[in-house]
């Protein structure tokens, strides 16, 4: 790549060769803007138009190609906000070709933009000498007049938008602000509500107009006004000027291609990433998108419908859709995003990407049937989309249609061998097909491929998963340590190696590993549960029990911990840890949440280990009699030994 240095000195020398094309002007050297800081795609997109122009400096160009790629440079500068460099792109652009107006004309948004509004007011009516009727410059040359106080001359520049465009509502809300400046708000109001009437969503308008009205004396209409006001603009054509917006979306397209090269898949959030980084945060980047819509819209009004311009307008009004409503997804918004992504799809039918938007939007709001028929048009056009074949298949598995996913995920396979989501879904809806070993081998082929961390971890916990279900506990444990070892913030297969090892018997391993999960997560409620079993079943009663109560004070008011406490101090072989007016006052406070029979029976456990043995035998009785009619089998021998303890005026010693 050549380096811009290269271009200054070239540049240099032209300058005198071309003074007479120039009129006697030299051309300025070019400053060199630092691009360190931009995305590579950008960087090599600008220095690829440096090199450009560094080559046609070179040899023996004719000044207009030459004129045209410095202009083009200077639109990529500005697009980026790189504003000397910019500037001065464009005005040398101007000197090798002066018959072209663009160059002076976006030399004239610089310098307006930078408030140079002296320099603009110079430049702007030397594009109007070459193009007497361009609308946008002379509503830029009215805003620069009015800026700086020259009134008659900005009413002049406004009413002869008037000429070009009666419909202008940029010309009648300058004439309104010329009004205003004057004190003649009667007039003011008379141009700002006309200018509302043409352009209803100029929410900027309501201020000036509001003032007006308040200066008016009409204080209801200023209030409903000022209540309005936004910072909505007005719009006007401006193809030139426009063009600088879509250069920065097309190299936001530049970068997710490279992306998408790099990383083998559409990346939504590394894309919507840098639209952001280019237009700010998401409100001010809709807003921004928005209004890029409505010029580019209002230019487009301009050509005809059939010519190749037409369409590329088309095809960049489409895109601008694509990402606005991706950005309105990234707020949730995806009644206002759906919106945008079929808009985008009447103007270029063939974009594959807003189709599996609206599957994505469809899905998420569960009408699984319309995801799927977006999903499957796209495919429709594109056979091979990994997208749309990885989501068509997610969708079909929330229908319960798992051959039919299963199918999908295949293609994609079959297509592209090495994709990591893929090859995990498939695994998956074999699983819930319980087809365990054919999500074994998938689970086996994916850590083949490339993991990252977190996917190895969920690859070997699942295959834990298979292991717990064919009864392999063996396999369970040495996966499920696999993936705790790989992501240690991996709770579920915490909590399944603890469960998997208290069912191997090995109660103070499970406690371990129940106690680890807890200081990961102190909310698992399980995991608390398990714990207080392991160690009752180990003989360490209590230690249980103080596992148990530190479970109430970090999660009181819970059901399960509020029974099992109770249950324990009724019940607990080990006496020493029986307290049963406290086991009372559990077990009612659980037989309130929820009168069970299982809480219940808990209750009449902790009567009879306080001694209230006749309110144990009523409370045990009427269990007795409500299992008795609903036949169950089950329960009635226990409930029945119970009772006779009860009636004996004996506590229960059952285990909790």
């Amino acid at each position: 790549m050549r380096r811009p240095h290269r271009l200054f000195a070239a540049l240099t020398l032209l300058g005198a060769a071309l003074i007479p094309a120039a009129r006697g002007q030299d051309l300025l050297p070019m400053p060199e803007p630092d691009l360190s800081a931009m995305d590579d795609a950008v960087r090599q997109r600008i220095e690829s138009i440096q090199a450009a122009v560094a080559d046609l400096s070179t040899a023996e160009t004719d000044p207009a190609r030459l004129s045209q790629a410095i202009g083009e440079l200077g639109q990529h500068y500005l697009a980026n906000e790189l504003m000397d460099a910019s500037a001065v792109a464009f005005r040398n652009a101007a000197i090798l070709r002066p018959e072209d107006f663009r160059w002076p004309y976006l030399l004239g948004v610089v310098q307006q933009s930078r408030g140079e509004l002296e320099d603009a007011a110079g430049t702007f009516p030397r594009v109007l000498e070459l193009r007497p009727d361009d609308l946008a410059t002379v509503v830029r040359l009215g805003d620069v007049l009015l800026e700086l106080g020259r009134l008659d001359e900005a009413e002049a520049r406004y009413r002869r938008v008037l000429e070009i465009d009666p419909d202008s509502a940029a010309g009648h809300s300058g004439l309104g602000k010329v009004a205003a400046s004057r004190g003649d708000h009667a007039q003011a109001v008379e141009r700002f509500e006309k200018t509302l009437e043409l352009q209803s969503d100029a929410t900027i308008v309501h201020y000036p107009l509001g003032q007006s009205y308040r200066k008016l004396g009409n204080l209801d209409k200023a209030r409903e006004h000022l209540r309005q006001r936004g910072q909505e603009r007005v719009r006007f054509p401006d193809l030139v000027g426009s063009r600088v917006a879509w250069l920065s979306i097309d190299m936001a397209m530049a970068v997710v291609q490279g992306l998408a090269n790099e990383e083998g898949d559409f990346s939504e959030v590394d894309y919507l990433g840098f639209v952001l980084s280019q237009l700010g945060e998401v409100d001010g980047a809709v807003d921004q998108l928005e209004e890029a819509l409505r010029i580019q819209a209002t230019d487009a009004a301009s050509l005809d419908p059939a010519s190749e311009e037409a369409a590329r307008q088309r095809l960049i009004q489409a895109r601008l859709h694509y990402v606005v409503g991706g950005l309105l997804v990234n707020q949730r918004d995806d009644e206002a995003a759906r919106s945008h992504f079929e808009t985008a799809l009447e103007l270029a039918p063939e974009l594959l990407d807003p189709r599996i938007k609206l599957g994505n939007i469809a899905a998420r709001a569960e009408r699984f049937d319309e995801a799927i028929a977006a999903y499957s048009e796209a495919l429709n056009r594109n056979p091979a989309s990994s997208a749309a074949l990885l989501k068509r298949a997610a969708a079909r598995m929330s229908q319960g249609q798992e051959p039919q996913a299963i199918a999908d995920l295949e293609q994609l396979l079959a297509n592209e061998p090495g994709h990591v989501e893929a090859r995990l879904r498939l695994a998956r809806a074999l699983e819930q097909s319980a087809d365990a070993e054919g999500a074994r081998r998938q689970y086996l082929a994916a850590l083949e491929l490339d993991l990252s961390i977190s996917e190895r971890a969920l690859t070997q916990y699942h295959l834990g998963e298979l292991g717990r279900k064919t009864g392999d506990l063996d396999e369970a444990i040495r996966r499920y340590e696999e993936a705790v070892d790989l992501d240690p913030e991996l709770v579920d297969a915490r909590f399944q190696l603890a469960t998997a090892l208290g069912r191997q018997r090995r109660f103070e391993d499970a406690a371990r590993r129940y106690r680890e999960l807890i200081e990961l997560e102190p909310q698992h409620l399980r995991g608390r549960l398990g714990e207080a079993t392991a160690l009752n079943l180990v003989g360490r009663h209590a230690d249980a029990r103080d596992k148990l109560e530190s479970g109430l004070m970090a999660m009181p008011g819970s059901l399960e911990l509020t029974h099992t406490l109770a249950r324990l101090l009724a019940s607990c072989e080990d006496r020493a840890q029986r307290d049963g007016e406290r086991a009372v006052e559990l077990a009612q406070e659980a037989v309130a949440a929820q009168a069970t029979l299982v809480h219940g029976e808990t209750l009449a456990m902790a009567f009879a280990e306080a001694g209230s043995f006749e309110e144990a035998r009523q409370l045990q009785t009427g269990l007795l009699a409500q299992a008795e009619a609903r036949g169950d089998q089950r329960s009635l021998p226990r409930l029945r030994h119970h009772l006779a303890l009860y009636e004996r005026g004996e506590a229960c010693c059952s285990q909790p």
